[in-house]
């Protein structure tokens, strides 16, 4: 593969040989048309400013990306963004950058990455899984965000930003079907709304496919069944207040595939072991049904109190909720059944106040969260051909987790010189988390059905209170209109949680994880602005990385690895050699590992399959220093071509990519079994539309090689076993704008 690397960037050299002379010899100057467009962030919370004039490592994807090449969640963006993995456990995303992200779903615990939809941070990972919907771009922010956004954006932030409405009357409508009976629609109307200073908007998408999965002895697994709504009413009294009010809902009602893939033998069941290594074809006797509501209201008020005074004020409230049936040993006997329901409710506010001026610019805030989560999470294993009747039981846990948080924040940045700025920021993070818990578990053995183990019911109550002071600092030198370079290091934190699946509070409590993160890039533009060459190198020092792993079903450890240290570069870049044709290629490297976990706990579908394990009675453990963190790749990297060219009155257009990944691991044990070796996806399509862009019709192709692996994997159950990935899809797209 990096051979394949190396021949794209010597094409790439190759193509801009001709340019270089011409530059050179003082040719002409470039049109503009063929100047790559310029990207506007707002990142650093201190108004709108150029992408190539921001020292951070940002990676954006536009919303006209989005919806042209059909990328409609987290996990279709992943592979466009330098070092981000997806994966999903459940009704949950799990979403890493350079290596760091969480499997901690359940309550008590926060994911590494946040996610925030205008400005509101998204509390639990249920709630990363709904679709885009009226988005003007995205802002992925790769690296610790701990001064600017919080508590847990240890490993990164994912800003979502949607379309405001507008005082012009217009709107958007799409409509797209394909294999598996995929029907999709998507709407988007604005415009005026009684008077200019009134205006609105209203949008929705719907998606639904069939089963991608056979399943032998039942219902098929994989459907889509999901749908989503927003309405924005933006007010503008004066010249100076602009208030948006925002209310959004999604729901989803769908079969899904979680763990049903088997990649290890269980020692009984016939059917399943037949599908050892199938990708395709399942064996679940029990029904996998998944149910989701979420939404929220917030109100958004922007005041320019004068010329270099602002103040932005954002209120919210959000709800999750999700309840699901899942096979846990995935095979056609009933030997283990889980049942899990979520309520999660949150409650911020946040007060930015931005100064900005020609040598300085700054914002200083304070942040108050809350947010209450309740669980139920049932684990049944009856009398069967693999658990004898005095082993049977049914597990529940139902924890209740109260978190409330505070925060007061201040950035800003200096200008030494005309070229020369330093930016010192910091922030105070105060939080208390709270869990109820109640454990029960109960014989389902035919001679005492109903009785309680020794022990349970088990209920107890913690209370835990975390701080933390983020500091972060920077320097970056603008040598030239086209070159910007900085430095910079930063301090990320993570609270401290709760083991939902605790039994006592001695196993309850985990301490937050920090770390110091080490930066420096480079952000260039050459040939009249139409090669943009963003590099970045970094290095982590990494203390009680909170470590999860599913023992056994409903039965999870979460604990504190000693010390973790990662380090890597990234290379985005993005060519534009004439009008009509844009080049794209990112590419990763990365190494991440830990540093010292001498105790990694290892799943019971692990058992003979870890080489110097040491166990004492039926708890084994490995020393796992110096493995890779999990959803960590050494490489990763996306090369893709776009061609747009008029031809006759209609604008034909023509895009591809290829996204390659090296091999992930997701356990600290690194046993192959619980890994994804190398793979590549390529993705194309071919669109045909008018003059105008009124409307457009595509031909698209996902995962075009079929190309066949796993997302995430598990040994929690019988076996090891994973998630598959979706298959060869295609079908035709009609936009039509108005």
């Amino acid at each position: 593969m990096r051979h394949a690397i190396a021949r794209v960037l010597l094409a790439v050299a190759v193509a801009a040989t001709p340019a270089l002379r011409a530059v050179a010899a003082d040719a002409p100057a470039v049109p503009a048309t063929d100047a790559l467009d310029e990207i506007v962030v707002t990142a650093t919370k201190t108004g709108a400013e150029s992408l190539q004039r921001t020292p951070l490592a940002i990676s954006v994807v536009g919303g006209e990306q989005l919806v042209s090449q059909g990328l409609r969640n987290v996990h279709d963006l992943a592979q466009f963004v330098p070092n981000v993995t997806y994966g999903q456990n459940t009704a949950s995303a799990e979403i890493y950058i350079r290596g760091i992200g969480s499997n901690n779903i359940g309550a008590g615990s926060d994911p590494d990455v946040t996610t925030q939809v205008d400005g509101v941070y998204i509390a639990r990972p249920s709630g990363q899984l709904t679709d885009f919907l009226d988005v003007d771009r995205i802002e992925v922010l790769r690296g610790p965000q701990g001064t600017l956004y919080g508590r847990n954006a240890v490993g990164g932030t994912i800003n979502v930003i949607s379309r405001k409405p507008s005082n012009e009357f217009g709107g958007r409508m799409e409509v797209a079907g394909g294999n598996f009976g995929l029907g999709q629609t998507e709407a988007y109307v604005t415009g005026p709304l009684l008077a200019d200073q009134l205006q609105g908007s209203l949008a929705f998408n719907y998606s639904h496919h069939d089963p991608y999965f056979r399943n032998i002895v039942g219902p098929d697994v994989g459907a889509a069944n999901r749908g989503g709504g927003r309405v924005q009413l933006r007010w503008e009294p004066t010249a100076s207040i602009d208030a948006t009010t925002r209310m959004d809902l999604s729901l989803s009602d769908e079969s899904f595939e979680s763990y049903s893939n088997l990649i290890t033998r269980v020692p009984v069941p016939a059917l399943a072991n037949a599908l050892v290594g199938n990708f395709r074809n399942v064996a679940l006797g029990d029904p996998q049904v998944m149910r989701t509501k979420m939404g929220g209201v917030a109100e958004e008020v922007n005041w320019q109190i004068s010329e270099p005074l602002a103040l932005k004020s954002i209120t919210a409230w959000r709800t999750t909720r999700y309840q699901f049936s899942n096979d846990n040993d995935a095979t056609e006997q009933q030997i283990q059944f889980s049942h899990q329901q979520e309520t999660d409710q949150q409650v911020s506010q946040e007060f930015d106040l931005q100064y900005t001026r020609e040598r300085f610019k700054g914002v200083t805030g304070l942040y108050v969260f809350h947010d209450q989560d309740h669980q139920t999470n049932d684990v049944l294993v009856p009398p069967s051909v693999a658990t004898p009747p005095a082993r049977a039981l049914f597990n529940q846990v139902s924890p209740l987790v109260k978190s409330t948080s505070g925060a007061i924040f201040a950035q800003g940045t200096v200008k030494l010189t005309r070229t020369l700025s330093v930016t010192v920021g910091g922030r105070y993070t105060s939080e208390n988390k709270k869990m109820d818990q109640i454990y029960t578990r109960l014989s389902q053995n035919p001679a005492t059905p109903g009785v309680a183990f020794a022990g349970f019911p088990s209920a107890f109550h913690l209370s835990n209170d975390y701080s933390a002071f983020t500091p972060k600092f920077g320097l970056d030198w603008q040598t030239t209109d086209s070159v910007l370079l900085y430095v910079s290091a930063t301090r990320g934190y993570k609270s401290g949680g709760f083991n939902f699946s605790a039994a006592a509070p001695s196993s309850a409590s985990f301490q937050p994880e920090k770390l110091w993160s080490y930066e420096g890039g480079a952000k260039t533009q050459w040939l009249n602005e139409r090669v943009r060459v963003n590099a970045t190198a970094f290095y982590y020092d990494y203390t009680n990385l909170q470590v999860q792993q599913l023992i056994a079903a409903g039965v999870l450890s979460i604990g504190n690895a000693a010390t973790a240290r990662v380090k890597g570069a990234e290379l985005e870049l993005l060519a534009r050699p004439v009008a009509e044709l844009q080049l794209t290629l990112n590419v990763a490297a990365l190494d991440a590992r830990y540093d010292r976990f001498t105790a990694a706990s290892i799943p019971q579908g692990l058992t003979g399959l870890v080489a110097n394990a040491v166990c004492v009675g039926t708890t084994c453990t490995v020393d796992a220093s110096g493995n890779y963190l999990n959803s960590a790749p050494k490489f990763s990297a996306l090369t893709a071509i776009d061609y747009s060219r008029l031809i006759a009155g209609f604008e034909c257009s023509a895009h591809a990519d290829y996204a390659w990944r090296a091999r992930t691991y997701f356990d600290p044990s690194n046993v192959a079994a619980m890994s994804q070796g190398p793979y590549g996806l390529v993705n194309a399509q071919i669109g045909l539309g008018d003059r105008a862009q009124s409307w457009r019709v595509q031909v698209w192709g996902k995962n075009l090689a079929d190309r066949r692996y796993y997302v995430i994997t598990s040994a929690s159950g019988l076996s090891v076993a994973g998630i598959s990935a979706d298959p060869r899809t295609f079908g035709i797209r009609l936009n039509h704008n108005w």
